[in-house]
Parts: structure tokens; C-alpha cells; sequence
């Protein structure tokens, strides 16, 4: 097909999944004009002089290329990772048959989908962050405090998609033992909390209160679907 249209900076809340058979199929996110195309024929909306980025499915067993399109029209910076690796114009290919994360910026808002090619089919997930599927990059863990004081540092974790993109707006539940040492949460007052991850994915405690009972202990983070992220 010829280069389509698709999704700009804000892409990660506009643009609904799409998915498209192989082989030799391509899909376009267009950034100038804040599209979402999958098919032919290329939209009239476009006229070449658009920044895009081209998903390219090669082969049938998970090879993808992407390539960056500058029509020389857009004077907006746009900045693409594939896999965390900067997107040049010679393009990258690589297996997506797990996931391929597409991370970035246009005009410096951030932006971020994933790309999934499996048996014949290619489906990008460009209205954001797939499913959570991780806890990363945990803080707050071996600390210490004299009993009935609080610890100096909140807990944080990430919570991710299979594609390692951060995802907002995700339950987690910090637990710490119900009986023992243990402390509690300034938020409940006991030895459990949920909360929300925000916007970058981040799931913070509140300020956690050791108890009166001195010894070693483990908090917790669990969220649905995600092996459980132990704070020691």
C-alpha cells in the first residue's frame, strides 16, 4: 500500500487497535496529521509532506520493519524508539513475534504503543499501553527504622505491559505482615494499601509506621494479573 496515516503525540489515547494481514502489509502512524490507517487506498488527507513512522510485517514469522517517512513539510521534532533503540533513517528490523515496544516523542509529548506480529497477523495497540503485565524498577526496599517510627522513603514500582511501556491507572496493593514486625500504612492505618499507578505508571505508598514489635520483614506489591514484586 502506499504510506497511510495514523497517530501523533497523543496517539497513545486516540488511536484504536488495528490489525492487518501480512505479507508485505504496511501500516503508517501519521504524526502531522494525527491519523490511524490501515488500509488502501492512502487517505486523501495526505500529501507526502507528513512525518510518519511505517510498520512493515517481512516474512511470516515475526519479522517487522519499521522505517521514519519525513515528507519535509513538518518542522515538529519527532524523535521514535523501537525497542528502546533510536529509530534512524535506515530503518530497523526486528522479530515482534513477542512484542516490539514504539516509544518517542512529536513536538516533545511523549508517546508510546506496541506492535505484536503473530501468526499471519500484525496488531498494533496504538490506544496505549497493552495489559499489565510487570512490576520494574522497585524503590524503597531495605530500609530500616526503630520501632514505632516511620521509614524514611515510600515504596514506588512500576507496573509495565509486555512491551516494558509503563502503565497508568493500575491497582496495587502494598501488603506487610499482619501480625509480627510489620508497620502500617498512614493512608489506612494498617498493615495494607491500595493505590493507583499515575500517569507514568508509578504506584506509590503512602508513609509506612513500624510497629512496636522489633525484627525483619517483607512488603508486598500485587496487582491482578502480575507475579507479585517483594520489597525486602
Amino acid at each position: 500500500m502506499g504510506l497511510p496515516g495514523a497517530a501523533k503525540a497523543a496517539f497513545d489515547s486516540g488511536c484504536p487497535t488495528v490489525t492487518f494481514v501480512l505479507s508485505g502489509n504496511q501500516i503508517a502512524f501519521n504524526f502531522t496529521d494525527d491519523l490511524c490507517i490501515d488500509t488502501d487506498p492512502t487517505p486523501a488527507s495526505f500529501d507526502g509532506t507528513e512525518k510518519a513512522l511505517t510498520i512493515e510485517a517481512v516474512g511470516a514469522t515475526g519479522s517487522t520493519s519499521f522505517f521514519p517517512y519525513d515528507g519535509g513539510g513538518d518542522p515538529n521534532p519527532l524523535v521514535i524508539q523501537i525497542n528502546g533503540v533510536n529509530l534512524t533513517g535506515t530503518g530497523i528490523t526486528t522479530s515482534c513475534s513477542s512484542s516490539c515496544s514504539i516509544t518517542g516523542s512529536y513536538n516533545g509529548v511523549p508517546f508510546s504503543s506496541s506492535y505484536q506480529f503473530s501468526a499471519g497477523t500484525g496488531v498494533v495497540n496504538g490506544g496505549g499501553p497493552g495489559p499489565a503485565a510487570a512490576f520494574s524498577s522497585p524503590t524503597g526496599g531495605g530500609q530500616s527504622a526503630t520501632i514505632s517510627t516511620a521509614y524514611s522513603s515510600v515504596l514506588t514500582v512500576v507496573v509495565e505491559d509486555s512491551g516494558s511501556t509503563p502503565v497508568p491507572g493500575t491497582s496495587v496493593t502494598f501488603s506487610a505482615p499482619g501480625s509480627g514486625a510489620s508497620g502500617t500504612f498512614a493512608s489506612t492505618g494498617t498493615a495494607t494499601e491500595t493505590v493507583t499507578t499515575d500517569a507514568s505508571g508509578v504506584a506509590t505508598s503512602s508513609t509506612f509506621t513500624a510497629n512496636s514489635t522489633a525484627g525483619s520483614f517483607n512488603v508486598t506489591a500485587s496487582s491482578s494479573g502480575i507475579s507479585d514484586q517483594t520489597f525486602g
